[in-house]
């Protein structure tokens, strides 16, 4: 059996960090989420710390510079913090101490010049953000966990790297972009209402993630961001701002404190946070002085009251995340439309968590809605990261059937307008970008395969009447959304 493997299996209970906490020096299992929820009593909370990028004035030093042009790779930019305090003389005696301290046969002997240059860039990344000292561990076990993501055949080195690669996020090639967005673009106009019939200049920006990463809350968020500061407008008097079009592998790599990437590539319950990517988000390309995201109540057990209520966003190009369970058939590509009860998802019902804090979320960002057409429910048309399918459709039904309230339903406030950071900034001319894997699959890396029997359907009321009313916004709408 592999080395790796056995420290997974062996360690599993200690390798989970709640990412929510503002500092975290130690782990527990409470974070049992594919996009974690809550803290351990239930309660959301801000990392005010975790975001500083709009510090452009320092230099990294000398040596740190010194060291990453011979990896051919831009230094975090933590090395250019001025009370950074670890030296990279002390960074390479930390390396050699894990190399030292390790079970794993594969780095037996070994010391920090022996590794290959992409292995030294991860394990500097990981000392750069102190991750050696998250792990309620033993150092020969923390050795064992940090050095597990430099072996290459390993699904650890494959989510670092994604932050760690010359210009970490890669641009879709132009015959990939193309055949992307033609097929968005066509699964988009069956939709009557989408944020494109408000704004039909705005082109779609897909932001992809690359196999066996679990960044699905960032780019949600990052996507959200883009269409929202295109909302905003993009004239200032004479001046043009341009919409943002961020490099999400190299803000993690910046701006996301080491408990949080550890959470994403080494815990074997990976994500993030939604509402909390979405505010750092926000205070990192926009107004600084927003305190929270903004969420909206959704109007159980209505489907029509609660149709009624997601088009006002929609049809002012308002867009929004939320959290879908990671059900079985959801890895399932080819599927491009969910409904039904959730039951008939589950070959066996057990299988889900009774407990929802307990169960699985993946983040999607709802980019339009179609009301009610026989006995379809109301579909919400979601764009997503997988690059075999950007696009796909989920019923209202089975949205309403897991709990609304359990979903987190969120986008940014109407009052919050974007800054001039560019600091992360990808070509304006990038329609498709590879940052990072589509969602969870099993250990042997195959999806999930949905129950092919067909969810019953119960019989709807008519909403064909709702498909061309023309609601137009009005002053107190954004009393009743904030309500």
């Amino acid at each position: 059996m592999d080395d790796t493997s056995i420290i997974n299996k062996e360690f599993s209970a200690s390798l989970q960090i709640d990412c929510n906490l503002e500092t975290s020096t130690s782990l527990t299992s409470e974070s049992s989420f594919t996009t974690p929820k809550h803290d351990s009593e239930g309660n959301y909370k801000e990392d005010s710390s975790s975001c500083s990028c709009n510090n452009h004035n320092n230099e990294p030093s000398s040596e740190w510079e010194n060291l990453y042009k011979q990896l051919k790779r831009t230094p975090p930019k933590r090395t250019r913090d001025p009370s950074f305090h670890i030296t990279v003389e002390q960074a390479v005696r930390t390396a050699n101490k894990l190399l030292e301290l390790t079970h794993l046969t594969k780095f037996k002997n070994m010391t920090f010049d022996n590794l290959q240059d992409d292995q030294k860039a991860i394990l500097l990344l990981m000392i750069v953000k102190e991750m050696d000292t998250v792990f309620e561990a033993t150092t020969g076990q923390t050795a064992d966990i940090l050095l597990g993501a430099l072996v290459p055949e390993s699904s650890e080195y494959k989510r670092m790297m994604g932050f760690v690669r010359k210009g970490c996020d890669v641009e879709c090639s132009e015959t990939e972009t193309t055949n992307l967005v033609a097929n968005f673009e066509r699964y988009v106009k069956e939709f009557d209402i989408t944020i494109f019939k408000v704004n039909p200049d705005m082109t779609p920006f897909l932001i992809l993630q690359q196999e066996d990463s679990y960044i699905c809350s960032y780019n949600a968020s990052a996507a959200l961001l883009y269409y929202c500061s295109y909302n905003n407008g993009h004239e200032d008097g004479d001046k043009i701002i341009s919409t943002i079009k961020m490099s999400v592998g190299k803000y993690i790599r910046d701006e996301v404190p080491g408990d949080e990437i550890a959470n994403v590539t080494l815990t074997t319950i990976k994500g993030a946070y939604l509402k909390k990517v979405l505010l750092t988000l926000m205070k990192s390309f926009g107004t600084t002085d927003c305190n929270d995201v903004h969420t909206f109540r959704t109007c159980e057990p209505s489907e029509e009251i609660t149709y009624e209520f997601l088009k006002i966003y929609l049809r002012m190009g308002i867009p929004f995340g939320f959290c879908i369970e990671n059900f079985p058939g959801l890895g399932n590509k080819k599927i491009m439309e969910y409904t039904g009860p959730i039951a008939g998802y589950y070959i066996n019902l057990n299988e889900r968590p009774l407990n929802p804090k307990e169960r699985c979320y993946h983040s999607l960002l709802c980019i339009g809605i179609s009301p009610r057409n026989n006995d379809n429910p109301p579909m919400l048309l979601v764009q997503d990261s997988c690059s075999i399918r950007p696009v796909f459709s989920v019923g209202l039904d089975l949205l309403m059937d897991m709990g609304l309230y359990h979903l987190e339903f969120c986008t940014v406030p109407h009052d919050w307008t974007f800054n001039e950071n560019a600091e992360y900034s990808v070509s304006p001319a990038t329609r498709a970008l590879l940052c990072g894997s589509p969602m969870s699959v099993d250990n042997k890396g195959v999806p999930h395969v949905i129950n092919t029997k067909k969810p019953l359907r119960k019989k709807r009321e008519d909403m064909s009447h709702c498909l061309h009313k023309n609601v137009k916004p009005v002053n107190g709408i954004f009393a009743f959304m904030h309500g």
